[in-house]
């Protein structure tokens, strides 16, 4: 007479429960926040937007924190370069001061900035100076006020300066933002590593009882 092999109820249930952690955890990880480089979000002037003079400065901003290295290039309708002094990052706002320009026609700025996550970021957009045309208007609204003053004021490199409030309240969302980015594979990670320490004390403890049964 053979007998079949008794089965193990401590494996059958480490089974049973790694797989519904297993699936829990696949069910959830698409509802887990992904991970998004820095960009810009939005220029003063606007690219592509008509103004009637030359802007006195050039803002971008961006929807991440940066690096304190940051390069701002522009020029005017001949080529030659507008930039005066050093550009400041204020918040996750970086601004170019310029020279006086009345020059008619397409301004170019180049912006190379470095988020905080070391991804690099550079690029450029054009806008026009056309004292005889229609103004079209930034579509990000107008600028915030930044405090340049102020910021000039306390640091003039503005590595340190003070941002609009409606800056900081943007850096306390995207921080928020981030750290629930940073929290979701952690997440992830820590639910594996769980469910793979019951499953050793599950079959530890079934090893422990079983001589004794």
């Amino acid at each position: 007479m053979t007998l079949g092999r008794r089965s193990d109820p401590w494996r059958s249930a480490s089974k049973v429960l790694l797989g519904a952690v297993l699936a829990t955890l696949l069910v959830a990880w698409p509802a887990l926040p992904a991970h998004a480089h820095t960009r810009a979000v939005a220029s003063w002037p606007a690219a592509g937007e008509v103004v009637l003079s030359a802007p006195d400065r050039v803002t971008v901003a961006f929807n991440g924190d940066l690096l304190p290295d940051v390069r701002v290039a522009v020029v005017g309708p001949d080529g030659a370069s507008i930039v005066e002094g050093e550009p400041v990052l204020l918040g996750r706002f970086v601004t170019q001061e310029l020279a006086v320009s009345g020059a008619p026609g397409i301004y170019t700025a180049s912006v190379h900035v470095i988020a905080d996550d070391m991804h690099t970021i550079s690029g450029s957009f054009e806008f026009v100076v056309d004292p005889a045309g229609v103004a079209t208007g930034n579509p990000a609204g107008p600028l915030p006020d930044l405090g340049l003053e102020d910021a000039a004021g306390d640091d003039p490199s503005g590595a340190e300066g003070t941002s609009a409030e409606g800056t900081s309240a943007d850096g306390t969302r995207a921080g928020e933002a981030n750290a629930d980015r940073a929290g979701g594979p952690t997440l992830l990670l820590t639910g594996l590593v769980l469910a793979l320490l019951l499953v050793v004390v599950i079959r530890v403890a079934g090893r422990r009882v079983r001589p004794g049964a």
